[in-house]
C-alpha cells in the first residue's frame, strides 16, 4: 500500500499535465443528428421468385413454373435480373435449409428483397446431422468417436497452397500455421518414370538477409512434415518463411521444385490472441445445443444436459486421420439424439463462413429470416448500402450473429443500413458486429447470452460485445437490450461521433461493463437507458463529448461509472484521414440515478464513480453534473479518486459539481419478468424541483483535502 500524504489538492494539480484542458461546453442533443438509416423503396414492381423444397410437380405441368429447391439456385437467376436493373422478390418457404448463401452483388443497383414466410420457420442452418459412422469410444464415460476430416487448424487464416513447376516435381504443396510450427503437405510427381525414393524440404525467412533456400529436412520418405524450428509470430513479429519441395529419384536425381508457400507459426500466448478453445473453429451440437470444446481427451466430461466434445484434425488438409471425440449426457447415444456438426463455408469466398454472405450490394432488404448453426457468422455483409434488416434471427453461430463489415477494395463505407427487431442471442463471439457506418439505425433489437465460446477460454474481451460497433458516423440504437451476455453488453469500439443511444437496457453482463466507449471522440448521448447487474455499469475509456441523461446505473458490481486509466489516444477518422487526440472529458451527467447496494455484508458497496487521479484534473474540469439521485449503502465509498474514498458531500466539495443533487435511497423496484427497475411512488426522484442547492465555500477544496489525507498519485 502506497504511504498516505497530506498534500494540497491545487499543489496536486499543478504537477500534472492540464494542457488539454478547455472551458467546458456542454454536450446537448442538439449536437446529435438522429439516424434515419435505410431508404428502400419497396413499392416498386419486383419478379418474384419463390423456394419451396417440398414442391412437387404435378404431371404434365411446365416444369419452368415450379419453384426453386434452394435459396442459392433463386439468388443466382434473381443476379441476372439485377443486371438488367429489374428489382427481385425472393420468398422462401418455411423449412430448414441446410445451404450457406453467397450474393456477390458488383454494386448492382436494383432492389433486391429476401423474405421468408416467418422469420421462425424460415431457417438457414451452417450445420449437417452426422447420422453414421459413430463409434463407442469409453463406455463409462459414453464418450463416442467419429471421423473428422476437415483440417482447419489453429489458424486457418495462414492455409496456402501451389502449384507445381513440372509433373516431375511434387504436386499440390500445402502449408499450414500451427500454434509454434508449420505444418506442410505435398503431392507425389504426376511423372515418375523413375520411382520416387525421397523429398527434400528448403526454407527461406522472409524479411531478413537471410535470401538463400535452405535445406531443413532430407530423406523424407512421407508426402508430409512439420517444421518445429520456426520462430512463432507475435502481434509484434510477423516471422514469416517460404518453403518448397523435391523430390529425389532411386537414381538420385532431384527434381525441380514444387510451387513456393508462405507461412508462419504464430504463438498462442502472444499479445493478443484468443485461448486455443477460442481461436479454434469445430463445433458440435447435441440436440440443436452446442457442446463445449477441450483441449485435451482427459477433459472431456458431460453433465446432466449438456456434454463436451475434443477434436484432432490429423495432420493436414486431405488427409483422413482426423477424428472427434463426444463426451454425451448419460443416457444419450447418437442414435437417439440429433448430433450436428458445423460444416459451411461459403465457395469462392476466402475465409469466409456464413449461413448468409452478401457483398457490394446496394438495396436490399432482408426480412423473417433465421440463421443459425454456423462456423462463424450467421449473417455478414461486406460494403453494402441502404440495407434494411427486419426480423431476422441469428443464433448459436461458431462467430457472431451478424458481422456488417467493408471491403476496401470495394466500398470503404456501409451507408443508411437500418436493423429493426432483430435478435443476434447465444453466438459464440459478438451478437452483432459492425464498422465504418454513415446513418446507422439499430431499432427494438436484442443481443443476449452471447460469446459462449469466449467463455470456454475465458476470454470476455479485446473484441466481444453484445452490441460491438466501431466507426459509426451518425448513428441512433434505440429500445436496445443487451442482456446476459459474457462479455461487455455494448462497446463503442472507435472513431465514433454523433451516436444518440436511446432507452437502452443492459443488464447482467457480468464479465465486463454495460457499456464501453473506447477512443471515441463523440458527441455520444446516451438518455433514459439502464445498466444494472455488470461488472461496471458505464466505462469511459478515452472518450469525449458525452451525454448521459435520465438513465439508471444501478448495482453494478466494480462500479456504476468508471473512468479508465489512460493517456490521450491519437484516433484517425477514416472519412478524411484527420487525427484526433482523444482523452475521457466534456462529459454531462444530468438527471440520472446512480445507486449500489452491498450484496455481501463483508464487503463494502460498489463506488458510484471511480476515477484515477491522474486523470482527473482534465475530467473534473470539464464535467457538467447536476440533478442526480445518489445512494449507497456504504457512504463512504460514493466515489474512488485512485486510491481515496470520499462520501457524497466530499464528492461536491473536491469536484463542484452534483450542487443541485441529492444523496438519498432511490426507492427502485425490480420487475422479476423483465429485470428493469422502476422508481416507486413515493421515490424523491418524483420531487427533484424541491431539492435543496448546496452552497460552497470558496476554499471548498482545500477543507476537502485537509481532512482527507490522500495515497501519492503514481508518478508524482
Amino acid at each position: 500500500m502506497r504511504p498516505a500524504l497530506k498534500l494540497n489538492l491545487f499543489a496536486l494539480l499543478s504537477l500534472l499535465p492540464v494542457a488539454n484542458a478547455a472551458e467546458p461546453v456542454a454536450v446537448s442533443l442538439s449536437d446529435i443528428q438522429p439516424a434515419s438509416g435505410a431508404a428502400v423503396n419497396e413499392s416498386v414492381e419486383q419478379i418474384y421468385l419463390r423456394v419451396d423444397p417440398t414442391f412437387v410437380l404435378p404431371e404434365g405441368e411446365d416444369p419452368t413454373d415450379a419453384p426453386f429447391k434452394t435459396i442459392q439456385s433463386a439468388v443466382n437467376a434473381a443476379i441476372q435480373y439485377l443486371e438488367r436493373d429489374i428489382p427481385v422478390l425472393i420468398s422462401l418457404r418455411d423449412f430448414l435449409y441446410r445451404e450457406s448463401v453467397t450474393i456477390p452483388g458488383n454494386s448492382l443497383g436494383a432492389l433486391l428483397v429476401i423474405q421468408g414466410d416467418s422469420r421462425d420457420g424460415t431457417l438457414i442452418s451452417g450445420s449437417e446431422v452426422l447420422t453414421e459412422g459413430w463409434e463407442l469410444a469409453d463406455a463409462e464415460k459414453n464418450i463416442w468417436r467419429h471421423a473428422w476430416d476437415r483440417d482447419w487448424g489453429d489458424f486457418m487464416l495462414d492455409q496456402s497452397w501451389s502449384a507445381s513447376q513440372g509433373k516431375k516435381a511434387p504436386q499440390r504443396l500445402i502449408s499450414q500455421s500451427r500454434a509454434t510450427s508449420v505444418a506442410l503437405s505435398w503431392e507425389p510427381p504426376t511423372d515418375q518414370s523413375a520411382p520416387i525414393v525421397a523429398y527434400r524440404v528448403y526454407r527461406q525467412r522472409i524479411g531478413t538477409t537471410e535470401q538463400d533456400y535452405r535445406l531443413v529436412a532430407d530423406e523424407l520418405e512421407e508426402t508430409a512434415w512439420e517444421d518445429f524450428s520456426v520462430e512463432p509470430a507475435t502481434a509484434f513479429e510477423n516471422n514469416q518463411y517460404a518453403y518448397y519441395v523435391t523430390a529425389i529419384d532411386k537414381w538420385g536425381n532431384e527434381s525441380r521444385p514444387s510451387g513456393i508457400v508462405n507461412s508462419r507459426a504464430r504463438d498462442p500466448e502472444g499479445p493478443g490472441y484468443e485461448p486455443y478453445v477460442v481461436r479454434r473453429r469445430e463445433l458440435l451440437f447435441l440436440d440443436s445445443r452446442p457442446l463445449k470444446m477441450v483441449e485435451t481427451p482427459e477433459a472431456l466430461t458431460a453433465g446432466k444436459e449438456s456434454g463436451t466434445f475434443y477434436v484432432n484434425d490429423g495432420y493436414l488438409r486431405d488427409r483422413k486421420d482426423g477424428y472427434v471425440l463426444a463426451c454425451l449426457p448419460a443416457g444419450k447415444t447418437p442414435a437417439n439424439s440429433q448430433i450436428e456438426a458445423a460444416t459451411n463455408f461459403n465457395p469462392g469466398r476466402k475465409d469466409a463462413s456464413a449461413c448468409l454472405y452478401i457483398v457490394d450490394k446496394p438495396n436490399l432488404v432482408l426480412r423473417n429470416l433465421s440463421l443459425a448453426y454456423s462456423v462463424q457468422d450467421g449473417l455478414r455483409l461486406d460494403s453494402c448500402r441502404n440495407v434494411l434488416i427486419e426480423d431476422v434471427r441469428a443464433f448459436r453461430n461458431g462467430g457472431n450473429g451478424i458481422d456488417i463489415n467493408i471491403q476496401r477494395q470495394l466500398q470503404p463505407v456501409s451507408e443508411a443500413v437500418t436493423l429493426r427487431r432483430v435478435q443476434a442471442t447465444e453466438n459464440g463471439a459478438c451478437g452483432i458486429n459492425g464498422s465504418r457506418f454513415k446513418n446507422l439505425l439499430v431499432e427494438d433489437s436484442l443481443t443476449a447470452m452471447n460469446n459462449w465460446r469466449g467463455d470456454w477460454g475465458d476470454f470476455h474481451g479485446w473484441d466481444r460485445a453484445g452490441l460491438r460497433l466501431r466507426n459509426v458516423h451518425r448513428g441512433t440504437v434505440r429500445h436496445h437490450t443487451s442482456g446476459f451476455n459474457a462479455c461487455a453488453g455494448i462497446w463503442l469500439d472507435y472513431n465514433n461521433r454523433g451516436l444518440l443511444l436511446d432507452e437502452m437496457k443492459s443488464l447482467s453482463n457480468i464479465h465486463s461493463p454495460g457499456l464501453i466507449i473506447q477512443a471515441s471522440q463523440g458527441p455520444v448521448a446516451i438518455r433514459s437507458s439502464q445498466f444494472s447487474a455488470n461488472s461496471v455499469g458505464l466505462l469511459l475509456d478515452n472518450a469525449s463529448d458525452g451525454l448521459l441523461e435520465d438513465s439508471l446505473l444501478v448495482d453494478n458490481f466494480s462500479a456504476q461509472l468508471k473512468i479508465a486509466v489512460r493517456d490521450a489516444q491519437p484516433v484517425v477518422d477514416w472519412t478524411d484521414q484527420s487525427e484526433h487526440s482523444v482523452r475521457t472529458g466534456n462529459w454531462t451527467w444530468r438527471n440520472n440515478i446512480f445507486a449500489a447496494a452491498a450484496n455481501d455484508p463483508e464487503r463494502p458497496a460498489p463506488a458510484l464513480v471511480e476515477a484515477p487521479y491522474t486523470e482527473w484534473p482534465f475530467f473534473y474540469k470539464t464535467l457538467h453534473s447536476s440533478r442526480n439521485l445518489w445512494w449507497t449503502s456504504h457512504p463512504a465509498r460514493t466515489v474512488l479518486l485512485d486510491g481515496l474514498q470520499a462520501d457524497f458531500a466530499g464528492w461536491q466539495f473536491a469536484s463542484a459539481q452534483d450542487l443541485d443533487s441529492l444523496l438519498a435511497d432511490p426507492k427502485l423496484e425490480r420487475d422479476a419478468d423483465t429485470h428493469l427497475l422502476t422508481p416507486a411512488a413515493d421515490s424523491p426522484i418524483h420531487d427533484r424541483a424541491n431539492w435543496p442547492v448546496t452552497e460552497l465555500p470558496d476554499d471548498h477544496r482545500e477543507q476537502f483535502e485537509a481532512t482527507r489525507p490522500r495515497p501519492a498519485p503514481e508518478g508524482v
